[in-house]
């Protein structure tokens, strides 16, 4: 249905739009109604662009959300004692979620300086690192990281974890290196906002490098040509399947259009993807 109310958060919004804090002041409301237990029911709506297939929707579940949500939080190790920084340019869904459904502290930094985020970290002995790879980038260049680096050695932080475009490999040992923490890449589809794939600590950077699938999710490489799987080292569409893809696709195989292949171990390598792209 349609919404009744559009209620603007961080600030006093346009025409039609009801201030949170005009809510907040008028006290209790109305009682509220049941709570909603359709888990299958569809909670939001994508719009993910296909090399070939052009722009599609994805309706994702209630189910999807919070599925990827536990997922997501398994693979990053989240716990009711983490502190989550994220200092990224768009939220990612699956994110935010994850610290949620953890039960783990969580800041959100939006000052765009690249030392911000790392700042913040510091003064709340973070446990968890989201930055954008533009800005991790900027902050291994800026003067007042490089060399010492903005977090003393010693503390709680176990990783920076970087998430929207491919971060450079260089980039990632510099910021290792100063740290001494784990710097590690994962994979999902951009318009999909959920994660499919995750490094573990331990991981070397590489080029394309994205780790294995998450909990519960498989992933499958497919020649153009024949349509089948493709071997082990060989390049073709990387497909994914899990309870964070929506219904409604072959077998529950979701086409990213992505090119990729899989190592020996089952690890995700990128060869190229279309944009906008989530890893």
């Amino acid at each position: 249905g349609r919404p009744r109310t559009v209620v603007a958060t961080d600030g006093p919004g346009g025409g039609g739009s009801v201030p949170l804090k005009v809510l907040l002041d008028a006290g209790a409301g109305p009682a509220l109604p049941p709570a909603f237990t359709d888990a299958d029911a569809v909670a939001c709506v994508q719009r993910v662009a296909h090399a070939t297939a052009g722009v599609r929707e994805l309706r994702l579940s209630h189910r999807n959300l919070l599925a990827n949500a536990a997922q997501t939080a398994i693979a990053h190790r989240l716990d009711a004692d983490s502190v989550v920084v994220n200092h990224m340019q768009a939220y990612h869904p699956s994110l935010l979620a994850a610290a949620v459904h953890a039960g783990a502290e969580q800041v959100l930094v939006a000052d765009p300086d690249p030392c911000a985020g790392m700042t913040v970290s510091r003064s709340l002995d973070a446990t968890h690192y989201y930055g954008f790879p533009a800005r991790l980038a900027r902050l291994t260049d800026d003067a007042r990281f490089a060399g010492h680096g903005v977090l003393p050695p010693g503390g709680r932080l176990r990783a920076v974890f970087s998430d929207g475009t491919a971060l450079e490999p260089g980039i990632a040992r510099r910021l290792r290196d100063t740290l001494r923490v784990p710097v590690l890449q994962g994979y999902g589809v951009g318009g999909l906002a959920a994660l499919s794939h995750a490094q573990v600590p331990g991981s070397l950077p590489g080029r394309g490098a994205a780790g294995a699938p998450l909990p519960g999710t498989e992933c499958r490489v497919v020649d153009a040509v024949s349509g089948l799987p493709a071997p082990v080292w060989s390049d073709g569409e990387v497909e994914i399947r899990g309870p964070q893809v929506p219904s409604g696709h072959p077998d529950g195989w979701l086409a990213t259009g992505d090119r990729g292949y899989l190592d020996l171990d089952g690890e995700l390598h990128l060869v190229t993807r279309k944009a906008p792209a989530y890893a």
